[in-house]
């Protein structure tokens, strides 16, 4: 018995040992054949990679023909792919370049690194076949969203796509109500998703409060690009104001709504501002206190209901020229306001402001304080209404040594309701050299115009009230005429 199991026992493990063999065998032959293959294994992968490259530029070459058209997440994801076989294959042209410059006289069946380096290129020939099959069916492109903006409005705003996704998105405009309960919902995550946007050139959106336009400018990489474009609401969400000015080359737009003292992202978004609406805002004297640097570039402004407001600059506390850009001033119902300027103006400050619009200054005492008429060479249109404690508009005593040509750009002058309103000027050597038509209204107490038979010659049109004008008083008679002829009653 023991005799035949130890036969067995033996018979078994020379099978084996057999077996393995033959499979040694077979791996040595496998080896030997890949060595062999090497050189046509690698023309193989040349043609591959060659074949895989031309379908890629052949379809870049077809996306860039549909300008309106963007790629898709699952293009991006294949052209990396395709850039990422190119560096393994360029690792595969190193290794064997090294391969062939080797002096070697070992046989086929040795060369374990050759055979390795061929059986490798086989394997990189099956994947570059595979991702140029995939490259046949991808999903290439998909339409963009209109050029100049893209919108989301909509009911259910948290039915839209993640922001995630989106990362080649440029222009986006997101349009809901803040008091929107489903606004409330989501505002948080779709701010977070906007800002990581690395593509984007233009925005539009409402943020809910200072927190959220803080989180936006800190985290945000487009904010920090140069030509970012924007429109921020901050607790808002009506824009009608901003339709009011016809400023289509202002590209960055700022309103600021029922906000309270100065906050330095406040002051970061002045910064870069074109058009700047301070509405109801509490716990500021005026606006430089938003810093003067911040302010600076702003070229349109509008500032209303703001009741704590008392100036608009405070020059005992700036030592340069400020608001050197604006062009259009717009101040309404400022309930507190008493001057435009405070203290020392300096040169080149306001010297760009063509529009000012008061209305509803209750306290507004003067307009042109401090020699601040001498600053405005551009200043092109005035219009004061239902300011009541005003008496002049320009005044001598705050103007010293006015200049016969101060204000030389004004062409329209509107007055309306100004009760306590006795004169335009006293000093009647202003030439009026620009001035086109006069509008007042409701201004009982205003019994004579700066004007004489040499001054104000382009003025074309007076627009008031009949009984007013023939209460008005004249130093000449042919002044009277001169001017009735120009004069439209209502």
């Amino acid at each position: 018995m023991l005799t035949a199991a130890t036969s067995a026992a033996a018979s078994a493990a020379a099978g084996e040992a057999c077996k393995g063999g033959r499979e040694l065998v077979s791996e040595v032959k496998r080896n030997v054949d890949y060595a062999n293959d090497l050189e046509s294994n690698f023309k193989l992968l040349m043609e591959k990679e060659e074949k895989l490259y031309a379908r890629k530029e052949s379809i870049i070459a077809e996306a860039n023909k549909h300008k309106t058209k963007q790629f898709t997440r699952e293009w991006e994801v294949w052209i990396s792919s395709v850039m990422k076989s190119k560096e393994e294959v360029q690792e595969l042209k190193t290794k064997y370049d090294k391969e062939k410059s080797k002096n070697s006289k070992l046989k086929l069946f040795r060369s374990s690194s050759r055979a390795k380096l061929s059986k490798r290129m086989v394997e990189k020939c099956e994947k570059l076949h595979s991702l140029w099959l995939e490259g046949n069916c991808v999903r290439v492109l998909v339409e963009k969203l209109p050029e100049r903006v893209r919108t989301m409005n909509a009911p259910k705003i948290e039915d839209k796509p993640s922001l995630y996704g989106l990362s080649l998105l440029e222009e986006l405009t997101i349009d809901m109500d803040p008091n929107n309960q489903r606004w409330e919902a989501v505002v948080e995550g779709i701010i977070k998703g906007v800002a990581t946007l690395t593509c984007l050139t233009l925005l539009s959106i409402c943020f809910p409060n200072v927190n959220f336009l803080e989180y936006f400018i800190s985290t945000s990489p487009s904010w920090n690009v140069g030509h970012f474009r924007f429109q921020f609401f901050v607790g808002c969400h009506d824009s009608n104001s901003y339709k009011m000015f016809d400023h289509s080359e202002l590209q960055r737009y700022f309103k600021f709504v029922n906000g309270e003292g100065v906050n330095t992202s406040i002051s970061k978004v002045l910064e870069e501002t074109d058009v700047f609406e301070l509405i109801g805002h509490k716990g500021a004297s005026n606006l430089s206190d938003f810093g003067i640097e911040s302010i600076n570039k702003m070229r349109v402004c509008l500032i209303e209901g703001c009741d704590e407001i008392e100036t608009i600059v405070d020059g005992n506390t700036v030592g340069i020229n400020a608001l050197k850009w604006l062009e259009m001033m717009r101040i309404n119902n400022v309930s507190k306001l008493e001057s435009i300027w405070e203290g020392p103006i300096h040169a080149g400050s306001l010297s760009r402001l063509s529009t000012l619009t008061l209305w509803r200054c209750v306290k507004l005492k003067k307009i042109f304080s401090n020699d601040m008429i001498e600053q405005l060479f551009e200043l092109e249109h005035l219009s004061v209404e239902e300011c009541h404690e005003i008496e002049e508009i320009i005044t001598k005593s705050e103007n010293r040594g006015l200049e016969p040509e101060v204000l030389p750009k004004l062409k329209t002058l509107v007055l309306s309701d100004l009760p306590k309103v006795k004169s335009i000027c006293t000093e009647a050597s202003l030439k009026w050299l620009s001035l086109k038509k006069i509008k007042i209204s409701m201004c009982q107490l205003l019994k004579s115009l700066p004007f004489n038979n040499e001054n104000a010659t382009n003025l074309r049109c007076i627009e008031a009230h009949q009984s007013w004008w023939s209460e008005l008083e004249w130093k000449e008679d042919t002044i009277k005429q001169r001017l009735q002829s120009i004069c439209i009653f209502n």
